[in-house]
Formats: C-alpha cells, sequence, structure tokens
C-alpha cells in the first residue's frame, strides 16, 4: 500500500507541475495526501508488537526517533501510544511516542512500570521473579508541576493555535526543562545485580532514560536496560513476556487537582476520564534477535 501511494503521489506531481495556472495546488493537496498516508499506516499497525527487531547500530537514549525514521512498531489503543521494542547483544530498548494529551497527562502523573517476566502464561502477572522498572517515578507535587504546562499547550485549540506558534514552542521548551530537572530516579525491583529500590538515572548500573517533548507537545520515551540485569541473554532465544503500564492519577494517594469525576448527563461512562485516573496496561511476548 505505501508503495503504491508513493507512486500515486509522484505521478500526480508530476502532472500539476506541468498544467498551467494550478502549480498553486501542489502546495495544499501534496500535505494532505501525506497526512493521508501517515494515518493510513498507523491504522494498519497492530496493537502490540508482532516481530522480534534488532536496535539501529546508531540507537541513542536521548528522546529522539531520528534512528527510526519515525516509524514505530505498534499502534496500542489500551494505553494510546505507538511504541517499539528492540534489542542488541547487550540491551533490551523501549521506545514509545504519545501524541495524546490524555495520555501524556496520565504518564507525567501516575508514571510507566515496564515489566519483564520469564513466564509467557497467564502466572506471568505475579511472578515473584518478575523484573520491575518504573519510569517516569513521581510524587504528586511533581506530577502536578509537569502537567500544568501541558494542560495549557493543549488549551489551545483549532484556530486559536494560529498566531500563537511561538508561545505554543516556549512551552515545550519550557516542558522539558521541567522534566531535565525534576525527573532524576528511577524506581526498579528484581534486576540482577541492583540491591536499590530506587536509582539515579545518571546510574552506573547501564539503565538509560529519556523523556522529551518536540513538535506540538509529542512525547518520546525511551529506555534501555542491560540484559544481564533481566537475566537475558541472545543466546538463549526463549520466548519472554513484557508488561507496559500507564499507572494512572490514582496511583497517587492524595490527588487534589485531578479532575472531579464527572457526572454524565445520559448516563454513559465518561471513558477519558477513566483512562486518565485508572491503571491501564498491555502484555506481549517477545524474542531476543540476533545480529544477522
Amino acid at each position: 500500500m505505501p508503495l503504491k501511494m508513493c507512486h500515486q503521489n509522484i505521478t500526480f506531481n508530476y502532472m500539476i507541475k506541468n498544467v498551467p495556472g494550478i502549480q498553486a495546488l501542489q502546495l495544499l493537496v501534496i500535505p494532505v495526501l501525506f497526512l493521508i498516508s501517515q494515518k493510513i499506516k498507523a491504522q494498519n499497525l497492530p496493537g502490540i508488537q508482532v516481530a522480534s527487531l534488532r536496535a539501529p547500530l546508531d540507537i541513542k537514549i536521548d528522546g529522539k526517533l531520528d534512528e527510526w525514521s519515525g516509524k514505530l512498531q505498534a499502534n496500542n489503543h489500551t494505553n494510546r501510544m505507538f511504541y517499539t521494542l528492540s534489542n542488541d547483544d547487550d540491551k533490551l530498548y523501549l521506545t514509545i511516542m504519545m501524541t495524546d494529551g490524555l495520555a501524556i497527562d496520565k504518564l507525567l502523573r501516575g508514571g510507566l512500570q515496564f515489566t519483564i517476566s520469564h513466564t509467557i502464561t497467564h502466572k506471568r502477572t505475579n511472578d515473584p521473579d518478575n523484573a520491575i522498572i518504573r519510569y517516569p517515578f513521581v510524587d504528586k507535587k511533581t506530577g502536578d508541576a509537569l502537567t500544568g504546562t501541558l494542560h495549557v499547550f493543549f488549551s489551545y485549540k483549532g484556530n486559536e493555535i494560529k498566531g500563537n506558534e511561538r508561545y505554543l514552542d516556549s512551552l515545550v521548551i519550557l516542558e522539558n526543562k521541567r522534566v531535565s530537572s525534576l525527573l532524576k530516579e528511577i524506581k526498579v525491583a528484581g534486576l540482577n545485580g541492583i540491591s536499590d529500590t530506587t536509582i539515579s538515572i545518571y546510574n552506573t548500573e547501564g539503565l538509560s532514560t529519556a523523556l522529551r517533548f518536540g513538535e506540538k507537545m509529542t512525547c518520546i520515551y525511551e529506555l534501555a536496560v542491560p540484559l544481564k540485569c533481566l537475566n537475558l541473554s541472545v543466546n538463549n532465544t526463549v520466548p519472554f513476556s513484557y508488561n507496559i503500564k500507564l499507572l494512572g492519577a490514582s496511583s497517587q494517594k492524595i490527588n487534589q487537582n485531578a479532575p472531579p469525576a464527572p457526572v454524565p448527563a445520559n448516563g454513559e461512562i465518561d471513558h477519558d476520564h477513566e483512562f486518565n485516573v485508572d491503571p491501564t496496561d498491555f502484555w506481549g511476548d517477545y524474542i531476543l534477535t540476533k545480529r544477522p
């Protein structure tokens, strides 16, 4: 489908360039075709990643998707995120992109918990040998500080955005500064060789994290974990399970600034509110892939 659409774009591009008087139409139509193609690609992605993937040779944990060319492997609607799980000979990598404002708010208020289980049955949920990594790890005060700027940004909609681009860009810069200054810790459990339950993002154990905001407050999340900390090896191609959980505002014991529960006029459940407050998660299976 992408190849076919690319051919159509080139053909249409050639046609309008060679018809006098309508060259300006290209400025409008080509971006529309591009957006449509991107939307179709997102719709065609599975909810849970299907295949194992070698990490790019130039992978960096910097909150950018340059090495991925903006293309991730799955579009999970449960957590409202795009994601890719990959590996090289030494580490396991989790890469996430979020564009949904509620999902980003949920991430910043409750944090994200990444679990690795050597069990692929239903027992994996409570397996005592699971390795658990939680980042960001935030308290109520930090969550409130991080989401304030976010709420201002997403309050601008439709025609309100035009003319305020510079201000909105400044909010993205401010949010990145707050993330850099406030998110300094990773909570861990069950990792081989790490006895502490909380470690610095500048740790010496080899865990790397990044959380960065880009254009239109798109959130990029990256995590790298040494395989030895997970008792995994590329020489042992046994499937294991992983779980990605957004903990939500309900993970905070006190959250006075959280929006109150809506009272539906027609008796319908407010699914956005439920999503924002309650934990959501999904499981997937993965097999480490060797160098070709």
